[in-house]
């Protein structure tokens, strides 16, 4: 299974069966708005989570590491550096504008 938004291995009871988890890392948001009223930036600008900016993420496969393989990671490290550096882009008609 593929869980959302938390580390489901860490964050259920089903971490055996979870592969991995498609994070939304919240913290990330919270620290760069008190970083940017700490420093007479905040705005009221929408935050965006992105890879770039470590807000959503892929958690490890925890159990299931040794059973991923190698080929798999690197695809996996390779499109997320891609998609970080616009090279292949992300298009949703959910996404902020």
């Amino acid at each position: 299974m593929i869980w959302v938004d938390s580390d489901g291995y860490e964050s259920t009871d089903y971490g055996d069966i979870v592969l991995t988890s498609v994070l939304k890392e919240i913290g990330q948001s919270v620290y760069a708005t008190i970083e940017e009223g700490t420093q007479d930036g905040f705005s009221n600008e929408s935050y965006v989570g992105t890879l770039e900016n470590e807000g959503v993420g892929l958690a490890p496969f925890h159990d299931f590491e040794d059973e991923v393989p190698s080929e798999v990671t690197e695809a996996i490290e390779q499109l997320r550096q891609e998609i970080i550096d616009g090279d292949t882009a992300i298009e949703s008609e959910n996404a902020p504008s």
